[in-house]
């Protein structure tokens, strides 16, 4: 795929339109041009401010009520002493029960393609890094070495942890982004399965998913430790996941 191809995907990449063959394409483009990461990047932003910051509106519940009160009641007969509304308000108030109930589900789906976005760019970060030449920027495995290598070059510290005890090598590390945060990815191996561990300053604006996410044998969860984020994707299964994940926050 050429760039003008990627860059006119970028949106259906964004909304998670495309198959996974496209999706790791451009994923693979995008880490060599940097005037498609450029435009990724832009679209990304915007597609994230719009998801901040857009008005989001809620139905109240005596809005249905009354709604459905207005409906018309079959099989009984009329009320003669009740006044008859027109058939226009009955077809009217079942579009505002439509329009209610619409915005109902789109809050739902909001906040399921919000732990989407997250659990796709997470493993497409992870997915990126097992690429040839690109699972590492520094082969380190002395943690002390690996948090001043991060230092230089990030403008806050890394706290890198040895798990060797716990059955975890430290492979290396590289500088990688989650949409647009730039952050480090500290990378673990336990036998064949590779554990990339990202981590970034934590804001209060960040909302990010509690509940571990899975794809395709891949596992995602975010966590929250002291003033960092941490997110940590492998294809551990899921006991192994849950023992690397407390061996990390426990360390």
């Amino acid at each position: 795929m050429n760039c003008t191809e990627i860059q006119a995907k970028v949106h259906s990449y964004l909304d998670a339109e495309l198959d996974a063959s496209r999706r790791q394409d451009i994923d693979r483009h995008v880490l060599d041009c940097h005037d498609c990461a450029r435009v990724y990047a832009e679209q990304q932003a915007l597609d994230g401010i719009l998801r901040k910051h857009a008005p989001r509106f809620e139905a109240p519940v005596q809005l249905r009520e009354r709604i459905e009160s207005a409906l018309p009641v079959t099989g009984k007969k009329a009320d003669p002493g009740r006044v008859q509304r027109p058939a226009w308000w009955s077809l009217a108030a079942t579009a505002m029960l439509a329009v209610a109930l619409t915005w109902g589900l789109g809050a739902y789906q909001r906040a399921a393609e919000v732990e989407e976005d997250f659990r796709d760019d997470a493993i497409s970060v992870h997915r990126r890094s097992l690429l040839e030449n690109h699972l590492v920027d520094v082969a380190e495995t002395q943690a002390g070495r690996l948090a001043s290598w991060f230092g230089r070059r990030l403008p806050y510290r890394v706290d890198v942890r040895d798990l060797s005890a716990q059955g975890y090598a430290l492979v290396g590390g590289r500088l990688d982004y989650l949409y647009t945060r730039p952050l480090a990815a500290v990378v673990y191996r336990q036998e064949r399965h590779v554990i990339n561990v990202l981590i970034w300053p934590s804001s209060k604006s960040d909302d990010f998913p509690t509940s571990m996410m899975a794809e395709e044998g891949l596992r995602v969860k975010f966590f929250r430790k002291g003033s960092m984020n941490l997110c940590v994707i492998s294809d551990l299964d899921q006991a192994g996941f849950d023992r690397f994940t407390q061996a990390l926050l426990g360390a």
